[in-house]
């Protein structure tokens, strides 16, 4: 190998590495620079202890006992919770917990009422004018939240004012002056009085509830009884992109995983069946296919149809709501394509160099979809606003960046004007907000500075996991790889770098195609999408790149398994012309 410095390439870990415990040495480099302590077991064989640290979750204990003595009493249970994917699961969660480890029934011991983004965020006058309608038909004793409600902390009063109870249960960061004190109880991991992991997702700490009640109710002598929740769990760990450098996610992933392709369950078999998933359900599954689809259901204003599915064990029906969701996605990505086009023509990197601010008129929710594409491409973080029914802009952000904290910055936004926001909340690389509409060129400002303050890191080196020779690249190497799964945020896939020979590719617009050969003759087939960090852009690819060339590939691999035929492909992150 020679020194790849020159084609701006370093090596994450460039020490020398021996083999940890039964693991290769590609495997111990790959899990040196991931983990966080010595315990490399709990990384690579997690084990999901679900009561270990449970009472860690401040007060997780006084919602248990509430909702414990709530259900024994027999006191009407109203469950609130937000329209994204982690909030649709979240009130699954809650829904199926209720229904299948305390025999409660729907609609007549508790109702469940989904958020709308068209609505707005959090308890928004819609929210809440619909659950005092059904107080008014059938008295509400208590309502839980889940995955929204932290910042809300003036509309509770409106709740307990009439004797019900709040539950308030999130996983989003919490405002500085509008703490929920109000709340009944308030269970969020990111409170500073609470010792427990503050990377979970929303769904996950509504699951904590569920178990703490059950716990108060039975005590736990068999974790095996949640087991039919975990999926829920699972799908927003990668949905809601938590750190799987946490050994408590990767652990509920794992089991969640297990379950969801355990067979028992007539919704993920369905599921799995409509969305061509042909292999077991992996991370890259729930991430491209099974998540999106929940997510589709926010976009287009159909979170009802989306929670439905979640809940339901009837054949018939599952497929019937799978495939709305499914003709409604086919909707959403032509409009998102539409849009998309529309948002490039807004980018202004003259007067707001530091960031991107883009403001469509739409009734579909893509603002997320599009921050993520542009600010990616534009290596800035980015915020796409939406105008809702109201008139005012809700706005999805992406900070792309990794040392830039989108809440920090939205709060320092309201700090200097508290006139721009209407809500606003979310975590460090993810975050939403609605303005006013007069307010949106002060915003555009204001995101600019403080965005501006943090120190955007000058490395522009292409950082990778090791180099293997061309020979290395085989489904050997790609099963060593395999025993570190899953692969996600802040567990990234392994990148590597090889000295291939190009036989010949084609150029579809930003996208290539190339077969490469290896010094034994194999053939290697791969993908390449261009973008703005590529070193060459499609005519400088055509100029450097000939058919015979030695070329230096960054790349991810994977398994492509297509008309019964199963094959390795290379992912390309980037390729240059190799120096003699």
């Amino acid at each position: 190998m020679d020194n790849l410095i020159k084609y701006n390439i370093k090596l994450r870990y460039d020490k020398d590495v021996d083999n940890i415990d039964n693991l290769t040495k590609l495997q111990s480099r790959l899990l040196l620079p991931r983990v966080k302590n010595d315990n490399y077991k709990e990384y690579i064989e997690p084990k999901l202890d679900i009561m270990k640290d449970l009472y860690k979750l401040k007060d997780v204990d006084k919602g248990g006992e509430l909702l414990a003595k709530c259900i024994t009493d027999k006191k009407r249970i109203c469950l609130a919770f937000d329209y994204d994917c982690d909030g649709l699961n979240s009130g699954a969660v809650l829904t199926m917990g209720l229904i299948k480890l305390f025999g409660l029934k729907k609609d007549e011991d508790f109702i469940a009422i989904p958020n709308r983004r068209k609505d707005g965020n959090g308890f928004n006058p819609t929210l809440c004018k619909r659950i005092f309608e059904e107080d008014k038909k059938n008295k509400i004793d208590i309502i839980v939240t889940s995955d929204h409600g932290s910042s809300d902390n003036l509309v509770i009063p409106q709740f307990t004012a009439k004797n019900i109870q709040f539950i308030l249960t999130d996983h989003h960061l919490i405002p500085k002056d509008n703490y929920p004190e109000y709340a009944t109880v308030f269970i969020n991991n990111q409170r500073e009085d609470s010792e427990y992991n503050n990377g979970v997702s929303g769904c996950f700490i509504a699951f904590l509830l569920i178990v703490a009640t059950y716990d108060k109710l039975y005590g736990v002598k068999d974790q095996n009884v949640f087991n039919y929740l975990l999926p829920y769990v699972a799908l927003t760990t990668i949905s809601d992109v938590m750190p799987l450098d946490r050994p408590i996610n990767r652990a509920m992933l794992h089991y969640g995983m297990y379950e969801m392709n355990s067979g028992r369950h007539i919704l993920w078999n369905t599921l799995k069946n409509k969305l061509g998933i042909n292999t077991a359900v992996d991370s890259l599954e729930i991430g491209f296919k099974l998540a999106p689809l929940i997510n589709t259901a926010s976009r287009t204003g159909t979170e009802d149809i989306a929670y439905d599915l979640l809940v339901s064990e009837d054949p018939k029906e599952i497929n019937i709501l799978t495939n709305e969701l499914l003709k409604m996605s086919k909707f959403r990505k032509v409009e998102q394509k539409r849009l998309s086009r529309l948002a490039m023509k807004q980018i202004d990197l003259k007067n707001y160099p530091h960031t991107i601010t883009i403001a469509l008129d739409s009734h579909y929710a893509v603002g997320g979809v599009i921050s993520a594409q542009i600010g990616e491409s534009y290596n800035r973080p980015t915020v796409c606003f939406i105008k809702d029914t109201k008139g005012n802009y809700t706005g999805s952000m992406r900070a792309v960046i990794p040392n830039i904290h989108l809440g920090e910055v939205l709060s320092n936004i309201n700090q200097e004007d508290g006139s721009i926001f209407i809500k606003f909340g979310g975590h460090k690389e993810a975050a939403g907000c609605t303005i006013h509409p007069d307010k949106l060129d002060i915003f555009k400002k204001l995101f600019d500075k403080y965005v501006s303050e943090y120190p955007i890191p000058d490395d522009n080196y292409l950082y990778i996991d090791d180099f293997l020779e061309d020979v290395d690249i085989n489904v050997s190497t790609i099963k060593e790889l395999a025993r570190l799964e899953p692969y996600g945020k802040q567990w990234e896939p392994p990148v590597f770098t090889s000295y291939l020979k190009v036989k010949y590719y084609n150029i579809y617009s930003n996208m290539c195609r190339f077969v490469f050969k290896t010094s034994r003759g194999r053939e290697l087939e791969a993908i390449y999408f261009l973008n703005k960090n590529s070193t060459y852009n499609t005519t400088e690819l055509d100029e450097n790149i000939k058919n015979g060339n030695n070329v230096v590939v960054t790349y991810k691999m994977s398994i492509n398994n297509f008309n019964n035929k199963t094959n390795i492909q290379l992912n390309i992150i980037d390729i240059v012309k190799k120096e003699h």
